[in-house]
């Protein structure tokens, strides 16, 4: 088996998501994660590949993406720098804002 499969990680991600979040996937083969979304009742959930997510700054703006844990395993070195950008100012909003998200 994968990485972690079988846990339930992403299950209970998915589960804890704010309605209508982005669900950022390791890779481009989604049928997985749609499956899993719709089978828990969470249709809602967009669920995109972290490439097209985190390219060329597309989460800006965006305070609700969930990122599957398997991106730290699976993703490119700039995918990964693109998630640890958007996580620094996500904290960097929150914080301003007078929440503490930690």
């Amino acid at each position: 088996m994968g990485i972690n499969r079988g846990t339930g990680r992403t299950t209970k991600q998915m589960i804890n998501a704010k309605n209508g979040a982005v669900f950022a996937w390791p890779n481009h083969h989604l049928q997985y994660p749609r499956m899993l979304a719709e089978r828990i009742g969470r249709a809602d959930l967009k669920i995109a590949s972290a490439t097209s997510v985190f390219a060329r700054d597309n989460w800006r703006g965006n305070m609700d993406i969930v990122v599957d844990h398997a991106c730290y395993y699976l993703c490119n070195p700039a995918t990964l720098e693109s998630i640890n950008e958007y996580f620094n100012w996500r904290r960097h909003k929150l914080n301003s804002e007078g929440f503490n998200n930690d």
